[in-house]
């Protein structure tokens, strides 16, 4: 049955495989519209090129590679596109360049910090150190001056109310306990 899908190549093939006879089956609506068919089908894909049809095919092929075909535009539209393609590449290693010295930056920002902050620690740790050794003997020279200062505080008051219930006889006695006593409540 001879189809538009049959080739040149498939219609003899199928020729010739008959032992004892071989039909093809054309449907068309005369003789000469069979004929046109067949034709048609043997000059489809035909396996064996003649000169003309390769020459030409070749020809075809060649003709885009010339100056004055497609290769032309085609070199043209790249030349036209390597200036931008080199800018863009130039900005890419800047940016890069840039990104580069930014981590660089980060890494010795980051170790700075680090130090300070071992710093910092160490320096917290000798103050607190300074400041125990300062404070401890204050605070306790402090205690003992409150202290002192208390008991003579108490002490002046005892001889105040000695010098004011003293009789006239205890009276120069009581007094120089006293001044004593004022002395050394000033003093505290």
């Amino acid at each position: 049955m001879l189809s538009a899908g049959l080739s040149g190549a498939a219609v003899y093939v199928g020729m010739i495989r008959g032992q004892s006879q071989n039909r093809l089956h054309i449907v068309a609506e005369s003789p000469d519209q069979a004929r046109g068919q067949f034709i048609a089908a043997m000059e489809r894909e035909r396996a064996d090129r003649d000169l003309a049809t390769a020459t030409q095919t070749a020809d075809a092929a060649v003709a885009g590679l010339t100056e004055d075909g497609p290769v032309k535009l085609l070199n043209t539209e790249r030349e036209h596109l390597r200036k931008p393609i080199t800018k863009a590449e130039r900005e890419v290693d800047k940016w890069q360049q840039a990104v580069e010295a930014f981590t660089e930056h980060r890494e010795t920002h980051r170790a700075e910090q680090e130090e300070h902050e071992t710093s910092v620690v160490t320096a917290e740790t000798n103050a607190e150190q300074t400041l125990a050794g300062v404070t401890q003997p204050l605070i306790e020279q402090a205690t003992a001056d409150g202290d002192d200062y208390l008991t003579a505080r108490s002490t002046l008051r005892e001889a105040e109310t000695a010098h004011r219930a003293a009789g006239r006889l205890k009276k120069r006695t009581t007094a120089r306990t006293l001044n004593e006593a004022t002395t050394n409540h000033r003093a505290a």
